[in-house]
């Protein structure tokens, strides 16, 4: 119970500073509900109530809990180098779940011979020439000389990255007022 107390009152400081609450604090004898539905996405849906009954207002805010901005997969940022970060999205290409495919015939493919050691041993992977392909936005590999890929990042990416701007819009597309990063 102290944890979900805790959990309000740091929401209510971000509404605050947000100017979602106006000028002021909730009182004492105000709580912020926290109204997950179940496996949504991440977001969360306040209300302000006042004693046993929520308040008619307009000003429902919500939040996204799972938000996330990052830079193409072949970029140094972050990294000690391109060729690090592109062995760590390789590694962990390997073990997702998303099912791999060829490319040529969208025929189902191997996925685990990216990384047969799994994400432990980054320094031997083996090579498949694993590569972003940017105008696709997509990562692309090798195997028995056919090019295979899968569905880890969104289909609808540019040189797998997302930006901050990307980020806003898919926010604005679903009316997401404040996301937590």
């Amino acid at each position: 119970m102290n944890e979900y107390r805790e959990t309000q009152q740091y929401i209510a400081q971000l509404l605050y500073a947000s100017g979602f609450l106006g000028a002021r604090l909730p009182r004492p004898n105000q709580c912020l509900e926290i109204l997950r539905p179940p496996r949504l996405c991440g977001c969360v849906k306040l209300e302000m109530t006042v004693g046993n009954s929520t308040e008619e207002r307009n000003d429902t805010m919500i939040i996204d809990s799972h938000a996330y901005c990052f830079e193409p997969a072949d970029s140094p940022r972050g990294y000690a180098s391109s060729e690090e970060h592109l062995k760590w999205v390789q590694a962990s290409h390997a073990v997702h779940h998303q099912p791999a495919f060829r490319i040529r015939d969208r025929a189902p493919g191997p996925s685990d011979i990216l990384a047969p050691e799994g994400r432990r041993d980054l320094s031997n992977l083996p090579d498949v020439r694993f590569r972003i392909n940017h105008p696709r936005g997509r990562v692309v590999w090798n195997y028995e000389g056919e090019e295979y890929t899968k569905h880890f990042y969104p289909p609808n990416l540019r040189s797998c990255e997302f930006t901050p701007f990307s980020l806003n819009a898919e926010m604005d597309y679903a009316d997401v007022d404040m996301a937590l990063l």
